[in-house]
């Protein structure tokens, strides 16, 4: 039986840490960023990566939900405490005036098959 999309898509999709590495390996640029799982792995994406920053979870997150701007290094602990601690991933902030999101799938024609790059 077909399944659409490919589950390996869909654990690439639901993490972000995994969308952002596989952007990267296809050519498509993404702000810098960090896995983040303990307080000192933020100390490191903060000292890396600058403020300010978004510090977001990997799964489940949308529309703002499970994010957090960092914007110097006052209350770490509590930020990182705040959204889960741990299975983050931190974000260089890029300034921006509109988000636009897009998704693209193929179709064979003759099926109406979906196809989606691996």
């Amino acid at each position: 039986v077909s399944f659409f999309p490919p589950p390996r898509m869909l654990e690439l999709g639901q993490d972000r840490l995994f969308e952002k590495e596989l952007f990267r390996s296809l050519g498509i640029p993404t702000p810098e960023f960090a896995p983040v799982d303990s307080a000192d792995d933020l100390a490191r994406a903060i000292s890396t990566l600058g403020t300010p920053l978004v510090l977001k979870t990997r799964r489940l997150g949308y529309d703002g939900k499970g994010q957090a701007i960092v914007r110097n290094g006052d209350g770490l602990e509590e930020v990182f405490r705040a959204l889960g601690g741990r299975e983050l991933i931190a974000e260089q902030c890029i300034p921006f005036s509109r988000e636009v999101a897009l998704t693209a799938v193929a179709s064979n024609g003759a099926t109406g098959a979906k196809f989606y790059p691996l």
